[in-house]
């Protein structure tokens, strides 16, 4: 959804992950496609697309993601749970022949208004679908409507604990910190705005993830309304390869483990319905996304993918500490089998200087980005020029003695 505000998610999952990646016309290379589903009812990894028709499975399976959402079944306002069901199952049964899984809304009617009978019977007809993720609603605490949200995580806890409840919402209320078994927030820094500010906000500046009590999956931003058919009433702009991904990494480093892209695949019936006079405005979606675009989300979904491999087990770093990072330099450092994996993020529109210092000299640096010229060794401290609005990944090999 296109907030008027940005937004934000992400953190270790503290059960079995429920991870989400979708998105990637041309595929994410054979060494970067998301992992197999771990058990029935988690993907190991959480990397997902926004708003995907059923006629798009297909091409979304074959790119190598898992995990899709389509608004369309939060808009249902028939009276009985019929019609709802039977077009939920249609697009399960589609996204399950594709070998995807689907976070599912709840219509937005029925938790407004309380019906939880509606509810109740949809989870319970729908629950055993292979297909199925978990649920999931948007935005109505932020709306106002916080007796919505709790109605919906009561009945789903109560009918299906074992897929659980997925809430996107923005607003910090103690009362929704527990609430689901996932956060998802939008995550959206790019606008006319941000282009005359020194830096892009961080994710943790979205969203103070910190007092959180469940995971979270920001919803990242890959769309803008210079890449959107007619006039629209907000200033969001598409993202540069290189603003996607540090958004990525500073996502990571306030503790994502999951994620969504929101690039404007293609129109849904919900764009549909929401007609000239929702907060789209008088604007569509273009039918296909600039090939730019694309291929930058490809290229994220595919470090994301690497990167959440690597965080598998992975613990807050005892042998590296950061010794220098200016204003808008964030810095994750994690100790894992082969070595110190360290993930950065320069949101600022400059370059930086980066300094790390570890217990003892350190081993090669084997780059998960690109190299990045400018490493300076001097004893055990490292420094690295860290090129403006960018995302950096590589790890510290252990040396050898």
């Amino acid at each position: 959804m296109i907030p008027s505000g940005a937004r934000r998610v992400a953190s270790f999952l503290q059960r079995a992950p429920l991870v989400t990646v979708l998105l990637a016309v041309g595929g994410l290379g054979a060494g970067a496609h998301a992992a197999p589903l771990a058990t029935a009812s988690d993907p190991r990894q959480a990397i997902g697309l926004y708003a995907v028709p059923a006629s798009a499975c297909s091409l979304v399976a074959a790119s190598g993601f898992t995990i899709i959402h389509s608004y369309d079944f939060e808009l249902e306002t028939s009276a009985d749970a019929t019609r709802y069901v039977q077009r939920a199952r249609a697009y399960l049964d589609n996204a399950h022949h594709w070998g995807l899984r689907v976070l599912l809304g709840l219509p937005r009617e029925w938790l407004h208004d309380g019906r939880k009978t509606l509810i109740r019977d949809s989870v319970r007809t729908l629950r055993d679908h292979p297909a199925l993720l978990a649920w999931y609603e948007d935005e109505r605490a932020e709306e106002g409507d916080l007796d919505a949200v709790l109605l919906a995580a009561t009945v789903v806890a109560a009918e299906d604990p074992v897929h659980g409840f997925v809430i996107e919402e923005g607003k910090t209320d103690n009362a929704l910190l527990a609430v689901g078994r996932v956060r998802m927030f939008t995550y959206y820094p790019v606008s006319r705005d941000s282009r005359r500010s020194p830096r892009l906000k961080t994710c943790s500046e979205r969203f103070p993830v910190d007092g959180l009590k469940v995971p979270f999956w920001p919803v990242l931003q890959a769309f803008g309304v210079d890449l959107i058919r007619g006039p629209a009433r907000h200033d969001l702009l598409s993202p540069t390869h290189p603003e996607l991904e540090a958004t990525l990494c500073s996502a990571l480093v306030a503790g994502a483990r999951g994620v969504f892209f929101y690039p404007y695949l293609h129109a849904t019936t919900y764009d549909a319905h929401r007609g000239p006079n929702g907060s789209y405005g008088d604007y569509r979606p273009l039918p296909e996304i600039a090939p730019a675009l694309w291929g930058a989300v490809r290229d994220c979904a595919g470090l994301a993918s690497r990167l959440f491999d690597l965080l598998a087990g992975a613990q807050p770093s005892q042998t590296l500490r950061i010794a220098r990072a200016p204003r808008g330099v964030e810095v994750g450092r994690w100790d894992t089998a082969n070595g110190t994996l360290v993930i950065v993020a320069n949101l600022a529109t400059t370059a930086s200087q980066l300094e790390l210092s570890c217990k003892t000299p350190a081993g090669k640096l084997d780059w998960i980005t690109a190299p990045e010229h400018g490493v300076v060794r001097d004893g055990d401290r490292l420094t690295l020029l860290v090129p403006p609005t960018s995302g950096m990944a590589f790890v510290i090999e252990t040396a050898k003695h």
